[in-house]
């Protein structure tokens, strides 16, 4: 409990705690591997936006541009469990160890200072990886249909829970999880649809409104959010990317499932590849 010298000096006056340290700023430090990087590219995107709109004065942003690039570069061999803390306070820090006082207070400028930890980053960070996820996908389902195609009239049996169930085509198992697939695809689609919007800014003033627009565009946004809750106090821009990637996981555990047990000597309904087995 903090000493009550400390009481009159106003909130947050004391230090924190030896075990406030170990409980919540050392995991948070942990985390940083996963989010400087995004967080550093939003704050190009400010600084360079700011500048044009001659928000700025130049010369404070040729020195924080300098040190952002700079922190960029060193990030894969950086200590990034120092000083520990969230990676707002962390990159406040390394920053301020190559700039003046005078240019870091411009590091902020008309955004909160948390801005990117609650909207850029996941939605920058989700929309690629739902990117990337969406090409190998469609890919997948290429390749299911060119296989399917010659196999169309290929007699198999249907199976339930390994029962026989009816007769099938080889061709119509592959194209069921074509499919199962591409509606994956639309998914993850609607998801980036949803999350391909920048956050909105606080009050309503013209150079602000300005500055935000620029760097949603500049960070590939198509548009920007109107309202604070929707630009930022929203949980669906984790849990939905997060659900969709699982859906997706889901079936291709399935499929391999299958294909496990169709290349025993049992079925031998396909002959896996030397490279895949």
């Amino acid at each position: 409990m903090a000493g009550t010298e400390n009481v009159t000096q106003g909130r947050l006056a004391g230090a924190k705690a030896p075990s406030y340290l170990r409980a919540v700023n050392e995991p948070e430090a942990r985390a940083s591997q996963f989010t400087a990087r995004i967080m550093l590219i939003t704050d190009l995107a400010y600084l360079l936006c700011s500048a044009e709109l001659t928000l700025m004065p130049r010369e404070h942003a040729q020195h924080l541009l300098a040190a952002v690039l700079g922190l960029i570069d060193e990030l894969p061999t950086r200590d990034l469990s120092r000083p520990p803390g969230d990676i707002v306070s962390q990159r406040e820090q390394w920053i301020s160890e190559r700039v003046s006082k005078k240019d870091a207070a411009w590091l902020h400028l008309g955004r909160n200072r948390g801005e990117s930890l609650r909207n850029y980053i996941p939605r920058l960070f989700f929309r690629q990886v739902l990117h990337d996820q969406g090409r190998q996908i469609a890919n997948l389902v290429r390749r299911i249909v060119d296989r399917a195609e010659p196999l169309l009239g290929a007699l198999a049996p249907n199976y339930h829970h390994l029962q026989h169930s009816g007769l099938a085509t080889v061709g119509e198992y592959l194209l069921s999880w074509a499919v199962t697939f591409e509606r994956h695809v639309q998914r993850l689609k609607q998801i980036d649809q949803r999350l391909d919007r920048g956050p909105s800014t606080f009050g309503g003033r013209q150079q602000t409104n300005q500055l935000f627009d620029a760097v949603s565009a500049r960070l590939g946004f198509s548009n920007r959010a109107r309202l604070r809750r929707d630009g930022i106090w929203v949980q669906d821009q984790f849990s939905e990317p997060f659900f969709a990637l699982a859906l997706v996981a889901v079936d291709l555990a399935r499929l391999a499932q299958d294909l496990r047990i169709w290349v025993t000597p049992e079925f031998a309904l396909f002959d896996l590849a030397d490279d895949h087995a």
